[in-house]
């Protein structure tokens, strides 16, 4: 049934960060927080699309922040938003489609152990792996790691730092995991584990909901003549990969017949025929939003 809005007071307000953002905000009788982490964005920058923004505004349940940015919760799942933001690349404008995933507060426990470790590690790569174990070079912490086990290396002036994380709340599952894997490691000695309690926010609905959240907006806003020109075999290739956190720098663009995150694409300035460029523009960059809907339902 269409809703009919007698009154709307929206407040909004940007903020120029590229760090994740937790805004709660208002909406009726509900409860929006906007967290990167639940979040996807993809911005149609191919050659050919255009788009229309101004038809939006003949629906009465997609509100309009201002005259590029557009909100409203998604056709098929309720707690599901959708953000519509022009954003700027080079001089070009282009039109962002971001999907905003409710969140929930999740009880995490783990058992957490600290090391310090003065003798020499055995840190063959090939060896930790063919035991199951996957192991990732951050910038200064060594990180080896499976399923509900993390280890964290880190270099001292006179050793090394271990900080071993088990998520369960079965530590006795994992010992002998972890004693197998220092024995790789050339440790030998004795520890103890903490519990510890945390809270975490994480998405409500799973990556591929939301994955087919976006693929169904597209596929709805071409419908209605907002979005033209667009090549949907090539659009939906983004829409496989795309990952939660895959927002504002890091949102998936288009370049030289590849999706990549637009944090990546600027490396490529060189090496393609396509130039982005970072402009903080306010109408370009929503890190944060919050929106107050006052309204009073007609049915």
């Amino acid at each position: 049934m269409r809703r009919h809005v007698e009154t709307v007071t929206i407040c909004i307000m940007l903020i120029f960060t590229i760090a994740a953002a937790t805004i709660p905000a208002a909406y009726g009788d509900q409860r929006i927080t906007l967290v990167d982490s639940a979040a996807i964005e993809v911005t149609l920058n191919l050659d050919n699309v255009a788009y229309n923004l101004t038809i939006l505004r003949q629906y009465d349940f997609i509100y309009m922040i201002n005259h590029n940015t557009y909100f409203y919760n998604s056709r098929s799942i309720n707690d599901v938003y959708i953000i519509l933001i022009e954003r700027s690349i080079g001089e070009r404008k282009y039109l962002s489609i971001r999907v905003q995933s409710s969140v929930e507060y999740k009880r995490l426990l783990e058992w957490v152990a600290v090391i310090a470790w003065h003798g020499k590690l055995n840190l063959e790569k090939q060896l930790l792996e063919s035991k199951g174990w996957r192991v990732l070079n951050g910038d200064n912490t060594l990180v080896v790691d499976r399923e509900d086990v993390s280890i964290y290396i880190d270099r001292t002036r006179d050793g090394y730092i271990l900080r071993i994380h088990i998520y369960s709340e079965d530590v006795d599952a994992y010992k002998d995991d972890v004693n197998s894997l220092l024995a790789l490691l050339s440790i030998n000695t004795t520890f103890d584990y903490e519990k510890v309690e945390k809270v975490k926010i994480v998405p409500k609905h799973s990556i591929n909901e939301i994955r087919d959240v976006l693929k169904n907006e597209v596929r709805w806003l071409v419908q209605i003549g907002v979005i033209s020109g667009l090549n949907l075999k090539v659009f939906e290739k983004c829409v496989e990969i795309a990952d939660f956190g895959d927002v504002e720098d890091r949102r998936l663009v288009y370049v030289n017949g590849n999706w990549v995150h637009y944090k990546e694409s600027i490396s490529l300035e060189e090496g393609g025929n396509v130039i982005l460029t970072f402009l903080p523009l306010l109408t370009g960059l929503l890190a944060a939003l919050a929106a107050v809907l006052v309204f009073k339902k007609k049915y």
